[in-house]
């Protein structure tokens, strides 16, 4: 017997309905304000032979006309077993698209859990266990650190690492939760400069360098496309608000007097690169405010 799920952190659907033993339908849970959802998370559970499992993906129906699938639609699907560290494509044929749903075609193998998604998920409970890990294994060279605490009172991460005095470089993503290709870079680059490379050494000997990989951990969790827990769009929001109680929505002055510099009353960061992915193009874009 063939199970689909959403049930989990990053998890995104909604509506499941069986159509047969090996073929369901659900439809994304698009953000509260907007009905923008193109992005979808979803675990395939088989416990029995290998079986070809046919999937549809809708959007929201409460939002009417469709909107996001027209103008994101996936070129790549990805899927990982469980147990395995990472995703790779899924192969065959591509989605196809009909009345803004797509029809997906997945292999399970035998008694397998598999996820299914639209791009490679980077889930806040696993990236944050990464830069603990890597604050522990190289101490003396990074240090994690917290900027405070979400609505729903998840630590927002970060890893710190270079030179107190030097000037100051702050890096954030995952501010759109299915933003998932700014959090692993940014999870490179916190990697990169606490590694042991001489360029890194470098660079930590020149600067003082902040990464926050998920700016909007109640988003990611819940598998938003780009609100928190409070229907806020963290990047939108970002600067607008200076005294919020939500640090992910502070200004990036503000956020770095609390969190970098508490002495430095005019205290704001040198550099301030913000990591995003455009899903249309299957790349990462970055913005840079000086």
């Amino acid at each position: 017997m063939i199970e689909l799920t959403t049930d989990f952190e990053c998890g995104n659907g909604k509506a499941i309905e069986r159509l047969g033993n090996s073929r369901f339908r659900f439809e994304v849970e698009a953000d509260m304000q907007t009905g923008y959802g193109s992005y979808f998370c979803f675990d395939l559970i088989n416990d029995g032979a290998a079986t070809e499992v046919t999937v549809e993906v809708r959007e929201d129906s409460k939002f009417g006309e469709p909107t996001s699938f027209g103008r994101v639609f996936p070129t790549t699907i990805w899927i990982r077993p469980e147990g395995f560290h990472r995703y790779r494509p899924l192969r065959g044929q591509l989605p196809e698209a009909t009345d803004g749903h797509i029809t997906l075609r997945v292999l399970v193998e035998a008694n397998q859990r598999l996820r299914v998604a639209e791009t490679y998920v980077a889930p806040y409970i696993e990236v944050a266990a990464f830069l603990t890990e890597m604050s522990d294994e190289r101490a003396g060279r990074c240090e994690a650190f917290s900027m405070g605490t979400t609505v729903e009172g998840r630590d927002v991460v970060g890893l710190k690492a270079g030179t107190p005095g030097k000037p100051k470089v702050m890096c954030v993503a995952g501010q759109h939760p299915h933003e998932h290709g700014g959090v692993w870079a940014a999870a490179g680059i916190a990697d990169f400069v606490s590694s042991r490379l001489a360029t890194a050494e470098r660079l930590r000997e020149q600067v003082e360098v902040y990464v926050v990989p998920i700016m909007n951990p109640d988003g990611n969790v819940a598998g938003n496309s780009a609100f928190n827990a409070e229907g806020l769009d963290m990047y939108r929001a970002f600067g607008d608000d200076p005294d919020s109680a939500e640090p992910e929505a502070r200004s990036p002055r503000e956020s770095t007097v609390l969190v970098v510099d508490p002495g430095r009353k005019t205290g704001a960061v040198d550099q301030f690169p913000r990591l995003h992915r455009l899903a249309t193009e299957q790349r990462v874009s970055v913005s840079r405010m000086v």
